[in-house]
């Protein structure tokens, strides 16, 4: 679904001839695009509102109580950047600026249909050393933050548990979330995440 045109065309365009991918239909408004989704299942829909973003997101929380089995990757303007986060925790699977429309939508595609998320909002991503890389930190929420600083320090579940006052089965959960959304699968990993985006002091790691 998108209210522009411009962008209908630039979407069009990008994955015309894709061997991964098909346009199967296209919305220029929201007011059938949830029952378009349920009834037709596509992998992924292309939500790209051109304002009201509280109101798309209402909607993908709408399109999720009746079906898991559609992926959302939502495209908007880069002004509306700071609503990445949000759009994440609402149950978008990808949030790509209109800015990297043209470049990354393929690969956008490919990352959520595969069922991992994405989010590029900006070109370069502080303390990433590859500019071309989506803005991953943007899809933590701030406690999630909080518990992969200290998983990364390589304190124990229980130590984490203790300083964060939640349950040990609570940092269960973040790990998992975390380990999700970054697709990071080793501590080692998150390491190497948590130092590229400034998250750690090389000298605490133990």
């Amino acid at each position: 679904m998108a209210a522009s045109t411009t962008q209908i065309e630039t979407i069009q365009t990008v994955l015309q001839g894709s061997s991964d991918f098909r346009i199967m239909y296209v919305l220029h408004t929201a007011d059938h695009w949830i029952q378009a989704c349920n009834e037709s299942k596509p992998d992924v829909c292309i939500f790209s509102p051109e304002t009201s973003i509280p109101h798309c997101l209402y909607q993908i929380q709408d399109l999720h109580a009746l079906t898991n089995a559609v992926h959302c990757l939502v495209v908007v303007d880069a002004k509306y950047a700071n609503h990445a986060r949000t759009a994440i925790s609402s149950g978008a699977d990808g949030f790509l600026s209109t800015q990297f429309l043209s470049s990354d939508l393929q690969h956008a595609l490919s990352t959520i249909a595969q069922g991992h998320l994405y989010c590029k909002t900006f070109q370069e991503n502080i303390g990433s050393d590859n500019h071309d890389t989506p803005n991953r930190l943007v899809l933590l929420s701030q406690r999630e933050v909080e518990a992969l600083q200290l998983i990364a320090y390589g304190y124990t579940y229980q130590d984490i548990a203790e300083k964060l006052r939640i349950s040990v089965k609570s940092v269960e959960t973040y790990r998992a979330r975390i380990s999700k959304k970054l697709c990071l699968d080793t501590r080692a990993k998150m390491v190497r995440f948590a130092l590229d985006h400034h998250l750690l002091s090389k000298d605490r790691i133990v």
